[in-house]
């Protein structure tokens, strides 16, 4: 199997995990506890590179993937690493996190990782399936408030703007450009003053 097959086949299982998920978000049932294991087991998987990437991805650090050296006049011998590679090398991992994240219910972990991967999916052409989980996770609603009462809802899930224009070159090449200016004129109606636009 080649690597568009398998990562084919790894967004089915993902998108196969929101569809499950889905009622039981609006049904208001958490994930379990098998569900967050997986998830940490995930996550342990991939290197410290990484995980700070998606966590840098979680806080909307920036708009558009970035290579680390684009930022850095002196660059060390841990700079030089080229992100493509690093996501072809750990490309199962990181959609098996994709995985474990939408099953244990973190949306924003799941849209880091979608967002990360955007770029090197559409490289291989599987930009689709992506951007569907994009829009299944942003329609999921926020989870309940835990046991002990705090009330830390969930937002929607945020959509970078990377995966905004990705979807608006996909449209133009199905030449479907109205479909896009359509969700375009929703999410403006939407979106506050200085929120990061909405996918949906």
């Amino acid at each position: 199997m080649n690597k568009q097959s398998a990562a084919a086949a790894l967004l089915r299982d993902c998108e196969r995990a929101l569809d499950a998920l889905l009622p039981k978000a609006k049904a208001e049932a958490g994930p379990g506890q098998a569900e967050q294991r997986e998830f940490r087991r995930c996550q342990a998987l991939l290197p410290e590179e990484l995980r700070s990437l998606l966590e840098e991805a979680k806080e909307m650090k920036w708009p558009f993937v970035p290579e680390r050296w684009q930022y850095k006049q002196d660059l060390g011998p841990e700079d030089k690493t080229n992100l493509q590679d690093m996501i072809s090398t750990r490309l199962p991992d990181l959609l098996a996190y994709l995985k474990a994240s939408i099953l244990a219910g973190e949306c924003g972990t799941a849209a880091a990782v979608v967002f990360l991967l955007d770029r090197f999916l559409y490289w291989i052409d599987a930009s689709g399936r992506l951007l569907r989980i994009a829009e299944g996770l942003h329609r999921l609603p926020p989870p309940p408030p835990p046991p002990q009462g705090l009330h830390r809802l969930h937002p929607a899930a945020p959509i970078s703007p990377q995966l905004l224009i990705r979807r608006a070159r996909l449209a133009l090449s199905a030449a479907r450009p109205l479909d896009y200016a359509n969700n375009a004129d929703y999410n403006s109606s939407r979106k506050k003053k200085k929120e990061i636009p909405s996918f949906l």
